[in-house]
């Protein structure tokens, strides 16, 4: 829970600082890190891995990325973010393994919501009226968004590697550019096209049975 309200809360806070498509991107990053915290906790890396994160990292990068790439305060914020994402994910695919995945969703929602509120009270004015003006966008956010997402995440890992579930939630960018054609007439550019099939081969690249790199087997 503390993990997924300081993944939440720095990127939420990071985009008063930098732009939705570097954080798009370096939030993506998690998709780097998760391997390399796995093998720390016993995880093999596998060469299906390696090339479908470089693949998933290269369609990340066409589809989200049109300025320049350089990090500013905001930017670090949202690789603070993607450290949180990914030990959140690697926590998460251990503890799975030894508790029901729904409860522990709803566990972990309960302390998020308690971390922010204490933050909130800390941090900006709270109000009925600003709450009630946003009734909205919070019961969307907080019941599709964190309670269905995050619980099908949880029930998933229980059967998936952390690697392989990083790869999947990545898709997250293709749904998203995907609702932006249907919903808001919105269009993809050859470039985040190119991002696209980029981003859907490595994530099936991952699922393909390969040899194991790290840690080599005894």
């Amino acid at each position: 829970g503390i993990l997924l309200c300081g993944g939440a809360t720095l990127q939420q806070v990071a985009l008063q600082y930098t732009t939705a498509s570097k954080t798009s991107f370096l939030t993506a990053t998690y998709l780097l890190m998760v391997p390399v915290i796995g093998l720390f906790f016993g995880q093999v890396l596998r060469l299906n891995h390696i090339f479908g994160v470089i693949l998933a990292m290269a369609g990340v990068y066409f589809i989200s990325i049109t300025e320049t790439l350089d990090i500013g305060y905001g930017d670090f914020l949202v690789l603070l973010c993607a450290v949180c994402y990914a030990a959140h994910i690697i926590l998460l695919n251990y503890l799975t393994q030894r508790f029901p995945p729904v409860t522990l969703s709803s566990g972990q929602f309960m302390v998020v919501g308690i971390c922010n509120l204490i933050l909130a009270f800390f941090f900006e004015t709270v109000s009925i009226s600003s709450i009630l003006s946003s009734w909205w966008p919070i019961l969307y956010t907080g019941i599709l968004s964190t309670g269905v997402a995050y619980t099908l995440q949880a029930v998933g890992q229980k059967y998936l590697p952390a690697t392989e579930a990083t790869m999947l939630l990545s898709l997250e960018m293709v749904f998203g550019g995907l609702c932006g054609v249907l919903f808001l007439n919105e269009s993809f550019t050859g470039k985040q096209l190119i991002g696209i099939l980029c981003m859907t081969a490595g994530v099936f690249l991952a699922q393909i049975p390969s040899r194991t790199i790290l840690p080599l087997k005894k």
